[in-house]
């Protein structure tokens, strides 16, 4: 995927994609302009988690932004949502709740939050959580 997105963006020399571990340090502070973290954290643990973010907070520029997407664990999820959640292997998924407690206790600076309703079908997915943090 990776070398499909270099291919795809190579006439913009500015964007670059690359995959690297953040919590081994190979990245200078205040190295990114921009960081996407989507729908991946219902896989980390909090401690890991904590860890993954505060090392990405170091390395993003002053001014710069953290988009984070993640689905959210509701009592109104049906069945359905429930099974998908369970094979999908995410063991850390967190509720609303859990999530405002982690980005408070981090205080972070949160310019925006937003919830992503899952659409009305005959299966229900996750309804999606939107946070903008900036440094």
């Amino acid at each position: 995927m990776i070398e499909k997105a270099r291919q795809q963006f190579k006439s913009y020399p500015n964007i670059k994609f690359f995959t690297h571990n953040v919590l081994d340090g190979e990245f200078k502070r205040d190295f990114f302009d921009n960081i996407l973290f989507a729908s991946s954290s219902h896989h980390i643990a909090d401690q890991d988690l904590k860890a993954i973010f505060d090392a990405l907070i170091v390395n993003l520029k002053p001014g710069g932004e953290l988009h984070f997407f993640d689905i959210i664990k509701q009592p109104k999820d049906k069945l359905i949502t429930r099974l998908l959640t369970r094979y999908d292997q995410g063991k850390n998924i967190r509720t609303l709740d859990e999530y405002k407690k982690f980005f408070k206790d981090k205080n972070y600076q949160i310019a925006e939050k937003r919830i992503f309703k899952s659409p009305k079908a005959m299966i229900q997915l996750w309804d999606f959580l939107y946070i903008k943090i900036t440094k």
